[in-house]
């Protein structure tokens, strides 16, 4: 009795810390064959993740790679890490240079790391450019100019949106 009590505590513990994925990516295929997990927030968050993910598993199933997923899990900085430690993703994108030397030292990282971006807001939008944004502008004065559109009822919105921004906008 006392080892069933064991075995039900473990099992109960190991469903409790599995990790789903946010979203998976599978471009135009209906493919499961997940070939790569992503650790992130904000970039996953704004729709990055996805597109860079769709793009990606287009060049290569062009390539001639069969198709495949990618999974994005929403995590920050801390929790990406962990996420590599504990193999329930692949790639860690985080925003703490210390945090990344730290993983690193303990091989929980690979060196080297590479700096792709640090910004946690990217400020995009369709070539039409409904809202009429100066590239001139700083950046209070570009979201002051899309809020008074969208208040003034003078700009569209896109027609296609990503998954990710769809829940957003309903």
């Amino acid at each position: 009795m006392r080892s069933f009590n064991i075995v039900s505590s473990l099992m109960l513990t190991a469903s409790a810390v599995a990790v789903v994925p946010t979203a998976t990516y599978t471009s135009d295929s209906s493919s499961k064959d997940v070939q790569l997990r992503i650790g992130n927030g904000g970039a996953g968050q704004s729709g990055l993740i996805e597109a860079l993910a769709n793009a990606f598993i287009n060049s290569s199933v062009k390539n001639g790679s069969n198709p495949f997923a990618i999974e994005w899990y929403k995590s920050d900085t801390t929790e990406s890490i962990n996420y590599l430690k504990d193999n329930t993703v692949d790639i860690g994108i985080t925003y703490s240079p210390a945090a990344e030397q730290i993983a690193i030292k303990k091989g929980i990282a690979k060196d080297p790391a590479w700096y792709t971006w640090r910004d946690h807001f990217l400020l995009v939008g369709p070539k039409s450019n409904p809202a009429k944004i100066s590239h001139n502008q700083d950046i209070k004065s570009q979201f002051s100019d899309i809020y008074t559109a969208a208040e003034n009822g003078t700009s569209d919105p896109p027609c296609t949106l990503p998954d990710s921004l769809r829940q957003v906008r309903h």
